[in-house]
């Protein structure tokens, strides 16, 4: 499956499945419906996520799209659950995890036993760095070890900072509001780094927490008027998750849509 689809299926569950580590595509299965873009009748190519369904060693999810939710629109499960929370596990696809919270790392830089708070997480240059949740920008500049790298205020008790990044995305600066995936910068290997890699740490009331441990509140449930639109969408969808691999996208295979089974 193309890039694109690939991580929004990676992000739709990274939610439901609290996962700590990278996707191992290996021992799993996705199926998506996806809407295709139209022009004059004409296949563009893939559109929104309609549905999907996740299965493998670490659990199961299934999501539906509806309009007009919370923020505009968003994934839930059959329930009304939002299959997302407040703030993503990792803001980005990595390869590895190279470094781990701490209160106490050698610096592999200056050699110096110090805390290491935050998650060092091991990418090509240039791997888009997104926001792990809504928020304002406090700062998008050179900011001393960091080198390049991006605070964002979530509320009055949460920031996180991106570190080392090799650039910011276009209208990511100090006071500018970004939303939850909304790319904010590119991986990196600026400041005291030995390689390109994306140092994330979430502070709580200006403490630094453990990003893979932290307490992560979730989203407010589907909203009441919206339930008849997510009994409509699990009526259309669901049966073509059960029944027919056909009538759904898997993501292991490069064709990103279904051409026969494609929905405005």
């Amino acid at each position: 499956m193309r890039a694109a689809g690939l991580a929004a299926a990676v992000f739709l569950f990274a939610f439901a499945r609290s996962m700590a580590e990278g996707i191992g595509l290996a021992d799993e299965s996705w199926f998506l419906q996806v809407a295709a873009r139209l022009r004059a009748g004409d296949v563009l190519g893939p559109g929104r996520i309609l549905a999907a369904s996740y299965d493998g060693e670490r659990g199961s999810a299934r999501a539906y799209w509806i309009d007009g939710g919370a923020d505009g629109g968003g994934y839930f499960d059959a329930d009304g659950n939002p299959l997302r929370k407040t703030f993503l596990k990792s803001p980005l696809n990595y390869r590895r995890i190279s470094s781990r919270f701490s209160r106490a790392r050698r610096n592999p830089v200056t050699r110096k036993v110090v805390p290491h708070h935050g998650v060092d997480y091991a990418a090509a240059t240039g791997t888009p760095v997104v926001a792990s949740a809504d928020g304002s920008v406090v700062s998008a500049s050179w900011d001393g070890p960091l080198g390049r790298a991006v605070r964002v205020r979530h509320g009055s008790e949460y920031v996180t900072i991106y570190g080392h990044l090799s650039g910011f995305a276009r209208g990511i600066r100090a006071g500018a509001r970004v939303r939850q995936n909304q790319v904010i910068g590119f991986v990196g290997a600026t400041g005291r780094a030995t390689g390109p890699h994306l140092h994330y740490t979430v502070l709580h009331r200006g403490r630094a927490i453990d990003p893979l441990r932290m307490d992560n509140p979730a989203v407010e449930p589907l909203a009441p008027e919206h339930r008849p639109d997510l009994r409509l969408a699990v009526a259309r969808w669901s049966g073509l998750l059960d029944r027919y691999d056909d009538a759904v996208l898997e993501a292991r295979l490069p064709q990103p849509y279904s051409r026969a089974r494609h929905q405005r």
